[in-house]
């Protein structure tokens, strides 16, 4: 389990929301689980409620914890924890951005190096809005972000151990596919 500690929300955000998910819980963090007026339904939302606010609560570093004590809706308390320490897409979208110009092998084995880029793919991937394009050019569109993916990984990789094999894969046309998984 992540640890909210404040500055690493978004990894967190995302950990919990799947855990949450994987519980269909999730109306409770989006507030789309209205909270009924009468009981037994009022009992119920409660009980969940109450159990969700102990997850989140117990996912956060002691010392934020303590600031968000008296939150006791779950969802009143995931956009608090949201406002305060989300750092806003434009600027992460960029911090990511240039963490995936910058990344390189840097003696790292490849597995670790490829690990490491795929987690910056990942996120801003977060970032971006989910578009289905279904023409005759999205099939094109794809390679063509895959073989950036692909180019970036290659020249990132350490220039002495990997020179003569990173100018065989770039002459290969077409390029080999990156199994990632995510467009």
């Amino acid at each position: 389990p992540v640890l909210l500690r404040g500055d690493n929300y978004s990894k967190w955000a995302v950990e919990l929301w799947n855990s949450l998910q994987a519980k269909q819980k999730i109306g409770f963090l989006d507030g789309s689980v209205l909270k009924p007026t009468t009981n037994p339904d009022l009992a119920r939302w409660t009980s969940t409620n109450s159990m969700i606010v102990g997850w989140i609560r117990t996912s956060i570093d002691p010392q934020i914890r303590s600031t968000v004590t008296h939150v006791a809706d779950a969802s009143k308390l995931w956009e608090s924890l949201k406002q305060r320490f989300s750092v806003k897409n434009a600027v992460r979208k960029h911090l990511l951005q240039d963490e995936i110009t910058n990344c390189k092998q840097n003696g790292q084995s490849v597995l670790e190096y490829y690990g490491r880029l795929s987690k910056l793919w990942e996120e801003i991937q977060n970032f971006k809005p989910v578009v289905s394009c279904t023409c005759t050019a999205s099939a094109e569109l794809e390679k063509e972000r895959e073989d950036a993916k692909i180019h970036k990984f290659l020249f990132g990789l350490d220039e002495v151990r990997f020179n003569t094999i990173r100018s065989q894969i770039i002459d290969e046309d077409p390029l080999p596919v990156f199994n990632s998984g995510r467009g």
